[in-house]
């Protein structure tokens, strides 16, 4: 499985909608997601594996902070990948918080 399709079975479960690269300028909460491929393993000279960073900015509101956090990182944990680290949460505009959250995953190609 591709990555993109990777990440999209996993946040479809979620109830915030999910955009790869930028959000819609009207949409308040949501998942922005991208991602960084590095080779993992290799060999007769050919790649045999990538190792994945995805980089998630998740926008909510303050009063549900906590629980998007705690729903985000369970459902991607589940889908295999492992956590690298979560920042804490930034305001943005309209009383919006971004809450920055890195994963890994190596996949075979």
């Amino acid at each position: 499985m591709e990555i993109g399709d990777l990440l999209k079975q996993s946040l479809k479960d979620l109830t915030l909608p999910s955009y790869y690269l930028k959000r819609p300028n009207d949409t308040k909460e949501c998942i922005v997601y991208t991602y960084i491929e590095t080779p993992s393993m290799y060999g007769d000279n050919k790649e045999l594996a990538s190792k994945y960073t995805i980089l998630l900015n998740v926008y909510t509101v303050q009063s549900k902070i906590e629980k998007t956090k705690k729903n985000v990182k369970d459902v991607i944990l589940n889908s295999g990948f492992k956590k690298k680290i979560i920042l804490q949460p930034v305001q943005e505009k309209n009383e919006i918080y971004n809450i920055a959250m890195q994963f890994t995953i190596a996949l075979k190609n």
